[in-house]
């Protein structure tokens, strides 16, 4: 049930997400300004109504959309406070009555086209907001992730070398062919390859004609010199001989996956920078620019997996809880099996853990991520744009107002910063056990 459950949820964002892209398309976009128009700018004379662009129209379609899916989780999370058993009559809200929560979800959507243009505009700054609160929670999950990822990794590796893997009869010379260690060390290289590679690009960038990309190759330095601190700090003894935390986990293949998003951060921040009018600098890498359809679609695909991957993962977390596991702590974990040494045995799967009466992850917690998801959608969709009104200049066909979706080097210096964010987070969670040997952090 606690699977299929999250699985709902995220089949939910999936297709809120999908009518969002949708509704950029300039067909549609054009439908929803002939049906909506003089209820979104509450004008009843057609020449009053503002003019507004179809990828403005498209902007504001996105921003409705989401605020319902806002809507939609914030009064869920708001109800599911607290909820720490499954025998708990709330729970049946989260994990049933599909009937009424899904209507609920398109009837809240459905409302927001029906609110005035100039509530919908000012919520701006809500959206990011929402969007920036995600990207740090988001950076934080990454640094867990490479974690798991490595331990996963390194379990395959075990397994194969222990015998449940055959070896193949020909090729092998009576040795075993460890794929899964083959399969780590090809991703650690790729991905330093990967951050070269970029700063390679970034540099090109700025030594082209024009007026070149200064941030993006400040950006590409920093982040640079950044991934030899790790690399190097992750493989030091005053780290890895930390006995209260994971130290010993830690090395170039977690720095190396830091090091790669990082990377794609400032990557990304090139690609969908404002243009050479609008902001002096000349930073489309490659040529490409985010008016690329394709460039669009494959965006909207990896963020959505590291979306929903990133709000399913802290589910699973008692991220919000107390540490001290007071009256305030919300759904604690039932205790895991353990042996007659006393060892976690981790066999007892969340369905048989709400079956005994306990919860596997925070409700309210779970909703939270996924409405800060849905601003960070939004904002992703829209390009971290602003929606302003202008003055129409005389002689043409715009008639007193213009509503536009201004291109904002916010989303440029938001993904700098978000990088350096990353390195900042994975070098704090290697320092800290040995500068605090006091604390457990395992």
């Amino acid at each position: 049930m606690s699977t299929a459950t999250r699985m709902v949820y995220a089949i939910m964002l999936f297709l809120a997400t999908a009518a969002c892209g949708i509704m950029l398309t300039d067909s549609v976009s054009a439908s929803i300004h002939s049906a909506f128009a003089s209820r979104w700018w509450g004008e009843l004379v057609e020449g009053q109504v503002p003019t507004v662009p179809d990828s403005t129209i498209g902007a504001l379609a996105v921003y409705r959309v989401m605020l319902g899916v806002f809507a939609y989780h914030s009064i869920l999370a708001c109800c599911l406070v607290g909820v720490r058993s499954s025998s708990d009559v709330r729970a049946k809200l989260q994990n049933e009555l599909w009937c009424l929560k899904i209507p609920l979800m398109i009837a809240l959507i459905a409302a927001m086209f029906f609110i005035p243009g100039d509530f919908v505009t000012s919520l701006g700054w809500l959206f990011k907001t929402g969007g920036c609160l995600f990207i740090f929670v988001q950076l934080m999950f990454l640094c867990a992730f490479s974690f798991d990822m490595y331990d996963g990794l390194l379990a395959l590796g075990e397994a194969e070398e222990s015998g449940d893997t055959a070896c193949c009869e020909a090729g092998c010379f009576g040795n075993r062919i460890i794929w899964w260690n083959w399969a780590t060390v090809l991703m650690c290289l790729s991905c330093y390859a990967f951050c070269i590679f970029t700063f390679v690009v970034v540099v090109m960038v700025n030594n082209k004609d024009g007026p070149g990309c200064s941030p993006g190759i400040a950006a590409g330095l920093v982040n640079m010199l950044l991934m030899l601190v790790v690399s190097c700090c992750s493989i030091s003894s005053f780290v890895r001989d930390a006995p209260n935390g994971s130290g010993h986990s830690n090395g170039i293949f977690q720095s190396g996956v830091v090091s790669a998003y990082a990377c794609y951060l400032v990557l990304s921040a090139m690609i969908n920078s404002p243009t050479v009018e609008e902001w002096g600098h000349d930073c489309h890498v490659l040529g490409i620019t985010d008016g690329s359809s394709t460039v669009k679609m494959m965006g909207l695909f990896f963020t959505f997996i590291s979306v929903l991957w990133s709000a399913i993962r802290s589910g699973s977390n008692q991220f919000f809880a107390s540490a001290e596991g007071g009256a305030d702590a919300e759904a604690p974990l039932l205790a895991a099996p353990v042996d007659e040494n006393g060892a976690e045995t981790g066999e007892k799967a969340d369905d048989e853990t709400e079956a005994e009466g306990g919860v596997t992850y925070s409700y309210s917690q779970f909703h939270i991520m996924f409405a800060l998801a849905s601003m960070y959608i939004a904002m992703l969709l829209t390009q971290w744009g602003a929606v302003v009104s202008e003055k129409c200049e005389e002689g043409g066909d715009c008639k007193g107002t213009k509503i536009v979706l201004q291109d904002s080097e916010l989303s440029v210096w938001l993904k700098i910063v978000a990088s350096w964010l990353c390195y900042l987070i994975y070098a704090w969670a290697m320092v800290a056990p040995p500068m605090m040997p006091d604390r457990d952090f395992s």
